[in-house]
């Protein structure tokens, strides 16, 4: 796994001990024994702001009847969270004073709202390694204020609407090191399998989500037809919304054999040559 785990046992702090360790099956790490130990001082403070939602979501959903499975994909979720906003503490990251982490009125805070959203979320999702995915959102919201929560909310929504498959391709994008095909659809024979990558791809791009686009070099006609690009893997960028995602979601850690994985189906029969 790429994601830097962080091994202080106070990445752990705060969620119900039965959550983290069912989580842990799925995000990996070692769950500290010890789940008083919080960070002392400023630090903690901050942590501890950040972290207040997940801790209330884990002790309510404790209270619920839910299958053991469920449990786990919660508990991955609140523990991925939480260790990505302990990640950002440690990087020194100031919390975000724009009122996204305190209530209004007689409303709950947006932080509180997006995290149970994404417990929601994580409790139905089958495609379970998107949910550590998910859990890097929450635990980066709190550390950026140029995300509101309107934008944040639907980060989450694409998210989970998105297949893993269509997550990857999304890094394999942004990724500099993953050469994808040079040319369209081929018209030679291939399987279902790499039938059903192309139209995973093609998904993330002109009219269908518009997470991707196709480049353009300079057009004689003043671009006043459809560019004829479209479907070229290689050609492809991602929109500055899904650039966010990538981001905000950790896409970077998706491990590289499976970046390069679905990058070969595109080509059908040929792997990609790395740059």
């Amino acid at each position: 796994m790429v994601q830097v785990i962080p091994s202080d046992e106070a990445a752990d702090a705060d969620l119900p001990p039965e959550l983290a360790s069912a989580g842990a099956e799925l995000v990996g790490g070692a769950v500290g024994a010890v789940f008083g130990g919080a960070i002392a001082g400023p630090l903690g403070i901050v942590l501890g702001a950040a972290g207040a939602p997940l801790a209330k979501l884990g002790a309510e959903y404790l209270q619920r009847h839910v299958s053991p499975r469920q449990k786990v994909r919660v508990g991955a979720l609140l523990l991925s969270a939480r260790r990505k906003a302990y990640e950002n503490v440690m990087r020194g990251m100031p919390l975000r004073e724009d009122g996204f982490l305190t209530p209004k009125g007689e409303s709950r805070p947006a932080s509180e709202e997006i995290a149970e959203a994404a417990v929601i979320a994580a409790e139905r999702e089958v495609q379970e390694k998107k949910i550590l995915y998910m859990g890097n959102l929450v635990g980066n919201l709190p550390f950026r204020p140029e995300i509101d929560p309107i934008t944040a909310s639907r980060m989450l929504k694409v998210a989970q609407a998105l297949s893993y498959t269509q997550l990857t391709l999304l890094a394999a994008v942004a990724n500099a090191q993953i050469a994808l095909p040079p040319h369209g659809a081929s018209t030679v024979e291939h399987s279902w399998r790499a039938n059903s990558v192309a139209a995973e791809f093609a998904e993330l791009g002109y009219a269908a989500m518009e997470l991707t686009f196709a480049k353009q070099p300079e057009q004689e006609d003043g671009g006043r037809r459809l560019p004829t690009n479209l479907g070229v893997p290689s050609d492809q960028a991602l929109r500055p919304f899904a650039a966010a995602m990538v981001e905000l979601l950790g896409l970077a850690a998706i491990p590289e054999a499976e970046q390069v994985d679905a990058a070969v189906a595109l080509y059908d029969r040929d792997p990609p040559v790395a740059l």
